[in-house]
């Protein structure tokens, strides 16, 4: 299993942010790091992910996935987060 982190920005009026909150939400677990930027446990590859979120988003949308390793991450936020990340080291 391998944790993502995502992030998007919504441009196009049209889009759906209930479609996309589905698609993150169906991973096997996930988090809402902030309000654009989720981190999701899956079993799905990165470009499963990349074709999924393509779906649901539309030009100028634009979004961004990185596999989030366990040998280097920094950062100021919530205690909840690292203790999320913690669980899949």
């Amino acid at each position: 299993m391998s944790v993502f982190i995502i992030t998007y920005d919504i441009l196009n009026v049209k889009s759906d942010y209930d479609s996309l909150f589905n698609v993150l939400k169906s991973a096997n677990s996930y988090y809402r790091l902030f309000g654009s930027v989720w981190l999701v446990k899956t079993e799905e590859s990165i470009e499963q992910w990349n074709e999924k979120i393509k779906k649901v988003t539309n030009n100028p949308d634009q979004f961004f996935i990185s596999e989030v390793t366990h040998q280097m991450k920094q950062g100021w936020v919530k205690k909840a987060a690292w203790e999320w990340l913690k669980k899949y080291d």
